[in-house]
């Protein structure tokens, strides 16, 4: 069975966004971050987490600024971008799971909008391949 852990991941510009952990029985070989498409909440790719623990990876999705279970708030009142997302959100889930998978490989799955902002995330250096 998939261990889940739930974390909370401070931004740069100092938003918190609400991020879960799937780890694998035993040590990951790598880990896997899930970007997902715009307005598409993590729990969406549960499932497929689930599946990449068995196959020996960890794997981390998150809520966007704003989306989800990271929206504090009237999204109305909501000032994030897209921009942001990637700058910050992106960036500190890549920081995050890094440190968690203690600098294993890193693989980047992004859907939809996801796989769009790859360019923008400065940090994306850290991932071995996007697909």
């Amino acid at each position: 069975m998939t261990k889940v852990e739930y974390v909370s991941v401070k931004t740069e510009n100092g938003q918190n966004i609400s991020s879960t952990y799937y780890l694998p029985d035993g040590e990951a070989k790598a880990a896997v971050l899930i970007v997902s498409a715009m307005g598409v909440p993590q729990k969406y790719y549960s499932p497929f987490a689930s599946w990449l623990t068995t196959k020996g990876y960890i794997v981390a999705t998150f809520d966007y600024s704003g989306v989800g279970l990271s929206l504090t708030g009237s999204l109305r009142d909501s000032s994030v971008t897209i921009t942001d997302w990637a700058h910050f959100d992106c960036a500190a889930m890549i920081k995050a799971i890094s440190i968690k998978s203690e600098g294993k490989s890193l693989y980047w799955i992004g859907h939809s909008l996801g796989g769009q902002i790859y360019g923008l995330v400065p940090e994306t250096a850290q991932c071995q391949k996007r697909i």
